[in-house]
């Protein structure tokens, strides 16, 4: 079983994402926090639970059944909602946990990666200091972003002018090209078909 935030969209087949989970029993990605913002993982926690993997053996059921009682028991400012609970998963489940890995879970708070397209044409990240590059986006989580809520930073749609409000994370126009055009042109037409339905 895979747990996936509603504001998370696949650009790619996790394939090789899935291939790593299922040998394991448990799995997350590391939030990635570029070092200006390592200082907040005591508060935010190592993991981000934009896309959390459980395997259907005794490990994988144990650490889904404790993480949903520890998050009906707490789940707050505390806890950072349903988050900080991972950090305690990775420890319990020992080697039967993974990380998942760059391309997963991917999220605006990740600065230190950049983004162009790769050989084939899908959208690819980089990161200069480590020499990595053309890493497919697989993943991606658009950390607070709203269909209704103004914000402090927006994105307009190029094709209907419909004003998204974006976290407050600031992006690049790479990030804004490559990765928020698309998903906004997915949301307005998930919400377009929505409309039509409902007249």
């Amino acid at each position: 079983v895979m747990s996936l935030d509603s504001d998370t969209y696949f650009f790619g087949t996790p394939a090789f994402e899935i291939g790593i989970a299922t040998r394991c029993s448990v799995a997350a990605p590391p939030h990635r926090f570029p070092p200006h913002l390592e200082h907040t993982t005591k508060e935010r926690g190592k993991y981000n639970v934009g896309g959390v993997w459980f395997a259907y053996d005794r490990m994988g059921q144990s650490m889904a059944s404790w993480w949903t009682d520890r998050v009906c028991e707490r789940c707050d400012e505390k806890t950072c909602g349903d988050q900080l609970y991972w950090d305690v998963i990775a420890e319990m489940a020992g080697d039967k946990f993974r990380e998942l890995p760059v391309g997963f879970n991917m999220a605006p708070w990740m600065s230190q990666f950049r983004y162009g397209r790769i050989d084939d044409g899908r959208v690819g990240i980089y990161e200069s200091t480590s020499g990595m590059g053309g890493v497919p986006l697989v993943h991606y989580h658009f950390h607070e972003f709203s269909t209704t809520e103004p914000r402090k930073l927006v994105y307009r749609s190029i094709a209907t002018s419909r004003v998204f409000g974006l976290s407050n994370y600031a992006l690049r126009g790479d990030v804004l090209s490559l990765v928020y055009a698309l998903y906004t042109q997915a949301v307005e037409e998930a919400m377009n078909t929505i409309e039509k339905v409902t007249k």
